[in-house]
């Protein structure tokens, strides 16, 4: 459980990810086989924006892609270097409407043009006091499909001014320009392969008008990483083990890990200041490996989520305390190469972070479910790490699994947590600069103290059942009778828990966490020629509810089929109390039958006797129901006064009054 709270920001296998990428001297390497070897190319929409004068530049814009959409704007991979210089720097292809030819020798380039404004400007465009730099992807200068540079050091016009003799060199990218930046990614923007051109076709004079498209889009689309995977009662092999101990993880396996969603890379840019690299290092001038940001001018990677949710349900057999961690999927994602200057790489990783604190050998199911919010983001800048950022991912929606333990450890802790691992390469002028940054998003990492509770002294909440139901909560220190359960110690209480069985207390937290580490690895330095930094950019942990199941209800919560049990219990009490009810209402009304008929014969008697009758009432005595007595109405020798007559006798008793007083009156009356 250390380990899982310890940082997650030392990336121990971030060397053998960083060699498999920069080791680009092999050529069989597995590496090469998902790098996109990118090719000259240029934007169709450019053809349009083609200057009627050639005008002196101090910057170009080179695009590179795999294959060509210019006929039917398919989403591609592209990217698109910039390069900066000092002297002046003229790009052949932005000008070849004005070019009639071109060609290379080992000291001399030639260029042919269509008149001789356009060789008179050509001149002063490539030329200064510092000299100047000339970018081709022509026939004789350069293979198709790549670029060169030339150092240009002298310049003179051809006898019939229509073309220009230059003297030059081919050079490194690395020492013709002072600042170089790449941008890679998807887009739907026409792009051509650049081919060689065929200026037989050329024209003898140029156009003076060039209609320039209004609405040019820019449109850049992801590359979108597919993360979907279901792995059933699958173990994990060997090869899977990044950290941990291999005894651990030969005995666990997937149950049901289930993923989905993808994970895009909407941006990445990468900015180099070529003229800072010190080629002649001298520990006393102040430039080697003491300002990184001297060097990386900027750069960033932007990794986007969408509908990425995951189901793990993870089975393990430890025989002793231990930890892991296993890739789940390794998605390698194709890089690019961009020729003579540079060559990057993405893998994306899922992995399963588990530990387990035990006495005894357990068997253990435990998982978890979560859903990470829509559009969640997270920027990586590999110049200052500290400023890399997230977005969404910390509000992840997390769910603990029931924990299913078969074992003799009436108390464990378990850890279990999913973890995004995102390396990305970058290796520039054949290993004079290379940068690795990994990235490592803990999606959920839930960490459980596991207790196994006997029903019989807790309640079905997994608190302490106490002997009596009523305590002091404030008394300090409690009673020992005193029960923090709120469910009462009641003799049927008791027997429905001997019924629930053993109950399984689990307390649950989950921390969520972000994090950044980057190596540079500069081999012309002489101090130290490889340094790292990291860095944590987000981390929080949250209480989730706890819980208490019942293992032998299929870990359902406890409380519920408690509840379930009681009101059963309690259905069938009501029932029998009902029925007792019955029976006594039956007899009841038999007895008051047998005393109403009892009354009407008195009052006849009484009434066909020679003695008359008086108003009052009559007086009924001896055997009086003592159940049905009215306070105060009991007479001395335990007579017992009737209580007011209802039902049948009632209306008898009334029927007799009324019978009685008309016969008095008639007498009266007489």
């Amino acid at each position: 459980m250390a380990s899982c709270a310890a940082s997650k920001l030392f990336f121990l296998c971030l060397v053998s990810i960083i060699a498999s990428f920069v080791a680009a001297s092999n050529p069989g390497s597995p590496r090469d086989r998902i790098l996109r070897a990118g090719k000259a190319a240029i934007k169709k929409d450019d053809l349009f924006r083609r200057n009627i004068r050639i005008e002196q530049k101090f910057k170009a814009q080179l695009p590179y892609i795999e294959t060509e959409n210019g006929w039917t704007n398919n989403q591609i991979f592209a990217s698109t270097v910039t390069v900066e210089s000092e002297s002046p720097l003229l790009n052949l292809e932005e000008i070849e409407h004005h070019l009639r030819d071109v060609r290379c020798n080992s000291r001399t380039m030639t260029l042919r043009f269509v008149d001789t404004t356009s060789a008179r400007d050509a001149l002063s465009a490539c030329m200064s006091g510092k000299g100047g730099i000339v970018i081709t992807s022509h026939a004789t200068c350069n293979a198709e499909g790549e670029r060169s540079v030339y150092q240009v050091h002298q310049a003179q016009f051809t006898e019939d001014k229509l073309g220009l003799s230059l003297s030059v060199v081919e050079t490194a990218w690395k020492d013709a320009f002072k600042n170089l930046k790449i941008d890679v990614g998807y887009t739907t923007t026409s792009h051509l392969l650049r081919r060689h051109s065929d200026f037989s076709k050329a024209r003898d004079a140029r156009k003076r008008e060039v209609k320039i498209p209004s609405n040019i889009p820019e449109d850049v689309a992801s590359p979108i990483l597919d993360l979907s995977r279901r792995l059933l009662n699958s173990t994990f092999g060997e090869d899977s083990l990044v950290n941990g101990d291999i005894s651990i993880l030969s005995r666990a396996g997937c149950k049901n890990c289930t993923m989905s969603g993808t994970l895009e890379i909407t941006q990445a840019s990468f900015s180099v200041n070529i003229g800072r690299i010190d080629l002649d290092p001298n520990i006393f001038d102040g430039l080697d490996a003491k300002d990184l940001s001297s060097l990386i001018q900027s750069g960033f990677v932007e990794l986007k989520a969408k509908n990425m949710a995951a189901h793990i349900e993870l089975f393990a057999r430890p025989a002793e305390s231990g930890e892991f961690e296993a890739v789940l999927t390794r998605v390698p994602i194709a890089g690019f190469v961009i020729p003579k200057i540079g060559r990057a790489g993405v893998l994306i990783e899922t992995r399963l972070v588990a530990s387990y604190e035990i006495a005894t050998p357990l068997t253990i199911v435990h998982g978890f479910d979560f859903v990470v919010p829509n559009d969640s983001t997270f920027r990586m800048d590999l110049l200052s790490i500290s400023n890399s950022s997230l977005s969404g991912f910390q509000d992840s929606k997390f769910d603990a699994l029931p924990v299913v333990p078969s074992g003799t450890d009436n108390e464990f802790n378990l850890g279990l947590g999913f973890r995004l691992h995102v390396p990305l390469t970058f290796d520039f002028f054949e290993g004079i600069m290379a940068v690795d940054v990994a990235a490592e998003l803990d999606l959920g990492q839930l960490s459980s103290k596991v207790a196994i509770k006997s029903a019989g002294d807790f309640g079905p909440d997994c608190n302490p059942l106490g002997v009596s139901p009523a305590c002091n909560a404030s008394s300090t220190p409690p009673s020992a009778n005193c029960s923090n359960s709120t469910f009462p110690s009641s003799p049927m209480v008791l027997d429905v828990l001997e019924d629930l069985g053993l109950l399984i207390n689990i307390q649950n937290s989950v921390n969520f966490s972000a994090g950044v580490a980057a190596e540079y690895n500069l081999p012309i330095l002489i101090l130290d020629p490889t340094f790292s930094t990291s860095v944590n950019v987000f981390e929080t942990q949250i209480s989730l509810t706890t819980q208490c199941l019942a293992a032998s209800f299929s870990m359902a919560p406890a409380t519920r089929i408690f509840a379930g049990m009681t009101s059963s219990l309690n259905s069938k009490i009501s029932a029998s109390s009902a029925s007792s009810a019955s029976s006594a209402s039956s007899k009841s009304a038999a007895d008051a039958r047998s005393r109403s008929q009892a009354a009407t014969k008195t009052i006849a008697e009484a009434t066909t006797t020679g003695g008359g009758l008086t108003g009052a009432p009559p007086v009924i005595t001896g055997g009086g129901d003592s159940e049905n007595s009215l306070p105060g109405q009991s007479t001395a020798a335990g007579v017992a006064v009737s209580p007011p007559c209802t039902g049948r006798a009632g209306f008898a008793w009334q029927v007799m009054v009324v019978i009685v007083g008309f016969v008095a009156g008639g007498m009266v009356f007489l």
